[in-house]
């Protein structure tokens, strides 16, 4: 009679978990909701993490999700698909951190705060700067991006993290100075340009940078919709009343 039970039991079992997974099988998810993206549409997203048909089923999604089973995505470090239900699931991205790009070979270089290069596309993504003037012969995936001055990437670095830390208010609202500046430059000698717009501003050859930098950042919500130079290259900072030019 135990055995019996048992029997019954582990039968029982059996017959819930066939069913469970054949509604999870045969049931299909019609609804995906994307969260932290940046340089794709949620649509996009979808489509390349869905690339399969089958990949819409829920049983498949959460196997896939529980094997580590991810799909190579350019710009994203890391990503993971949870079930609302078993017709709604949610993909969370991890995306990687890029403040600017440079154009070699006909391709534009993805790099983060740190000067490592991360991807590599001909796609121009708006709202990343780009960094001109710079002396490169080679990229390899994955290290700094090679610039033969030590002190210019550097300063490059100083500057790109900068941006990647303040936000100002510009136009209708405020925004991430990293998405407003348009252009980096390093001209011939050495001196640092900033372009957004109509707007540009002279850094000068890199230094008292870390005084510079937020200066600027105080007086480009003044410049919005103006045209010239700010010049900080030969900014006062002993002065008790600090002036700045722009023309």
């Amino acid at each position: 009679m135990k055995k019996k039970v048992i029997f019954s039991v582990i039968a029982i079992a059996l017959l819930a978990a066939l069913i469970l997974f054949a509604v999870t099988f045969f049931s299909r998810i019609d609804k995906v909701n994307v969260t932290g993206c940046e340089y794709y549409s949620s649509k996009e997203i979808e489509e390349k993490v869905f690339c399969e048909d089958s990949y819409y089923r829920p049983a498949v999604a959460f196997f896939r999700e529980l094997a580590g089973k991810k799909e190579q995505i350019p710009f994203v470090a890391d990503y993971s698909v949870s079930l609302d239900s078993l017709h709604e699931a949610t993909i969370d991205v991890k995306m990687k951190p890029i403040v600017a790009y440079v154009e070699f070979m006909n391709s534009c270089l993805y790099f983060d705060m740190d000067g490592l290069v991360q991807e590599s596309s001909t796609v121009r993504y708006p709202d990343i700067p780009q960094i001109t003037g710079l002396d490169i012969d080679y990229v390899v995936l994955g290290r700094t991006l090679p610039v033969s001055s030590r002190t210019v990437l550097n300063q490059l670095l100083q500057v790109t993290q900068f941006l990647s830390s303040r936000n100002v208010l510009w136009g209708d609202g405020e925004k991430n100075l990293i998405n407003i500046v348009e252009r980096i430059h390093f001209d011939n000698s050495s001196q640092i340009w900033l372009y957004m717009g109509d707007v540009s501003v002279l850094l000068g050859t890199g230094s008292k940078l870390e005084g510079k930098l937020p200066v600027m950042a105080d007086i480009l919500p003044k410049l919005y919709g103006r045209s010239g130079t700010l010049h900080l290259e030969n900014f006062d900072f002993s002065s008790d009343s600090q002036t700045y030019r722009f023309y």
